[in-house]
């Protein structure tokens, strides 16, 4: 079964869609009341074509305040959403968006990880004024150990293994590699999400007393996604080395540029975790995967049983 057009998409549909690209580009720090950002969401709303991505990306970044670096992943963001939503509502009946984002509280190996991970986080921030404070004001403010790896722990936090990850599996056509990039995206997606609802809500103040995003670390949240997902999907030692060794430089790169305390990392590291289990325990034979077809975006799907 394929779906030809996304322009076809339900009300629900486009509703959640809107909620969803909100929380994403507030996360990428862009002006939710400004014009160009409403130029964005209306386009977003009736993008059918692929060349979307190039031409109108292109044309925001000449005439928006918004880096370049930021359109790149907004895109990347716009497609895999339009992508994973499906115009009829029954492709996707096996799920729905609030059973996934409590996810881990429904697996017990899950509520083990969040469990743990909300424990050492309660001890550090009863820590904060003896150790938690301290430590970030040494090395995140005046050693700065990390040098150069710091930069490739902020890049390594914004999602790029992620996606390199979903687009090689895209690419790969197989049903094996349509698991994965389902089991990467939902991981990833959920992981983001309740992240910028928990940063939204406990509103807690950044080291370097810039915004109220401290709590909990997008960038380890997300870097942890990556991992914890390579780590269950592969069990493979070497690749669970690499995968945890670059997800822990995105940690400490955040000490380290005193973007967070080291309770928002621990806690960003557990969110991750605790969604790569879950979803790798309840993962659906019924599989959901974009397609492209000259000026058509559509929805496949596989199953297996």
């Amino acid at each position: 079964m394929q779906y030809e057009s996304i322009t076809a998409i339900s009300l629900k549909a486009k509703c959640l869609l809107s909620i969803l690209f909100n929380f994403l580009a507030e996360f990428l720090g862009m002006n939710l009341h400004s014009a160009e950002y409403a130029e964005i969401l209306k386009n977003v709303m009736i993008i059918n074509k692929p060349k979307f991505f190039m031409s109108k990306s292109y044309r925001l970044y000449c005439i928006a305040s918004i880096s370049l670096e930021k359109i790149t992943y907004l895109s990347l963001y716009i497609f895999l959403l339009h992508s994973i939503f499906p115009v009829n509502s029954a492709a996707y009946e096996s799920k729905n968006v609030i059973t996934d984002m409590g996810a881990p509280l429904y697996n017990e190996d899950s509520q083990n990880i969040l469990l743990y991970g909300s424990i050492a986080t309660a001890v550090l921030v009863t820590q904060r004024e003896n150790f938690v404070d301290p430590l970030s004001v040494k090395y995140g403010e005046e050693e700065k150990p990390m040098g150069d790896l710091a930069i490739f722990g902020d890049y390594m936090g914004q999602l790029v293994p992620n996606l390199a990850y979903m687009g090689f599996q895209y690419y790969e056509k197989t049903h094996e590699s349509k698991r994965r990039l389902n089991y990467m995206f939902k991981t990833t997606l959920y992981t983001g999400l309740t992240t910028g609802i928990l940063k939204r809500t406990i509103n807690q103040r950044r080291p370097h007393k810039g915004d109220r995003l401290s709590f909990p670390s997008g960038h380890t949240s997300t870097a942890f996604a990556f991992a914890g997902a390579i780590h269950y999907e592969y069990e493979n030692v070497y690749y669970s080395v690499g995968a945890f060794t670059m997800a822990t430089i995105v940690g400490l790169s955040r000490i380290n540029d005193n973007a967070h305390y080291l309770h928002d990392v621990v806690f960003g590291a557990t969110l991750g975790m605790a969604y790569a289990r879950a979803f790798k325990v309840d993962e659906n034979p019924i599989i959901f995967y974009p397609t492209v077809d000259g000026d058509k975006i559509g929805l496949n799907y596989s199953a297996s049983f």
